[in-house]
C-alpha cells in the first residue's frame, strides 16, 4: 500500500477505507499519513460526541478531519453553536 494508514481501520469498514484509496486520491492518503494523530483524535472526537454513521462522515468530511485537533475543536464549537449538538450531528452524518 506504501502508506501506513490501517490506523483508520479502527474506525471504518474495510469498504469505506477502500473507496476512500479510490476515490480521494493519493495527496489524502498522504495527508492522512502526516496527520495521523490529528486525525485519530478528531475521530475520537465525533464518536464521543455522538456522530454514529462514522464511515459515511470520515468519507465525506475527509478534508476537514485534517486539521489540528485544536482547530477541529474550534469549528465544531462554532457550528454547536449555531445549530446545537443534535444539528451539528445531523449536518455531519447527512452530507
Amino acid at each position: 500500500m506504501g502508506y501506513q494508514i490501517d490506523y483508520l481501520l479502527k474506525y471504518l469498514s474495510n469498504d469505506t477505507f477502500n473507496k476512500i484509496k479510490q476515490t480521494k486520491g493519493d495527496y489524502i492518503l498522504e495527508d492522512l499519513e502526516n496527520n495521523r494523530v490529528q486525525v485519530d483524535l478528531n475521530i475520537r472526537f465525533l464518536i464521543k460526541y455522538g456522530v454514529t454513521n462514522i464511515d459515511k462522515v470520515i468519507y465525506s468530511w475527509i478534508e476537514e478531519l485534517l486539521v489540528s485537533h485544536n482547530e477541529f475543536i474550534e469549528k465544531v464549537n462554532k457550528y454547536e453553536e449555531s445549530l446545537g449538538k443534535e444539528g451539528f450531528i445531523q449536518m455531519f452524518e447527512n452530507v
